[in-house]
């Protein structure tokens, strides 16, 4: 009886070439996933439509939020009630009046519970919201995500008719509130310049206008007077 031999190619599969995919997803060098990178908003881009909740518990939609406003600025912090975080929130709190005369709406934003914040803002008699990101959704699409497992970097950004407008990313306490004024009335000069020069360039027309007609009766008398003579 003839004796069967199996293939040496069924024994030995030979290695899957260079070509065909190894593995699904990508591994780090500690067999963890790579985390995906997240898109982040830059400026021009506007507010998502995104749900988050106050201190109160409340949903808040960011959309509906910022129509209510010229201007919204958000600040975030790493942690509610911590020394740097605190001086961040009253600064705003000390700077809340007369940024509501520029028509700004000031809202906080970090990874804290709802519960947390309210705390924070009864200690600290602070006037404005304060929203809740334990998932750091919104943060991390502002760029404020310090690490795919925690952290909240300390930003503000400033949305302008719910459009990104100012964006800075990794700033002190102090520098948060004390530059805010200062980026809105950029914004400001920004939007009245174009207005400026087109008001000045009409009154320049206008002047110019007017000489060209004085100058023109002018001519039309001294023709007048030579006919005449």
């Amino acid at each position: 009886m003839v004796e069967l031999r199996r293939s040496s190619r069924i024994q030995n599969p030979s290695p899957p070439s260079s070509t065909e995919p190894v593995a699904k997803k990508a591994k780090a060098s500690d067999g963890q996933s790579v985390p995906k990178l997240e898109k982040q908003l830059e400026v021009g881009d506007s507010i998502p439509d995104l749900v988050l909740k106050n201190e109160d518990d409340e949903e808040v939609q960011l959309s509906e939020l910022a129509s209510k406003t010229t201007y919204l600025a958000i600040f975030a912090y790493p942690k509610a009630s911590t020394p740097g975080c605190t001086r961040q929130a009253c600064g705003f709190r000390d700077s809340y009046e007369s940024l509501a005369l520029k028509h700004v709406t000031v809202v906080g934003i970090s990874a804290d519970s709802p519960s947390a914040q309210k705390k924070f803002i009864t200690k600290q008699n602070l006037q404005y919201s304060l929203l809740s990101d334990p998932k750091r959704e919104f943060i991390g699409l502002l760029g404020a995500k310090k690490t795919p497992q925690s952290g909240v970097t300390r930003s503000h950004w400033v949305f302008k008719n719910g459009k990104l407008a100012i964006k800075k990313v990794g700033i002190s306490p102090e520098a948060s509130f004390g530059e805010i004024g200062s980026d809105v009335d950029g914004l400001e000069e920004a939007k009245e310049e174009p207005e400026v020069f087109k008001a000045e360039d009409a009154e320049a027309a206008g002047d110019e206008a007017k000489d060209e007609a004085l100058n023109g009766e002018d001519v039309d008398q001294e023709a007048s007077k030579d006919g005449e003579a």
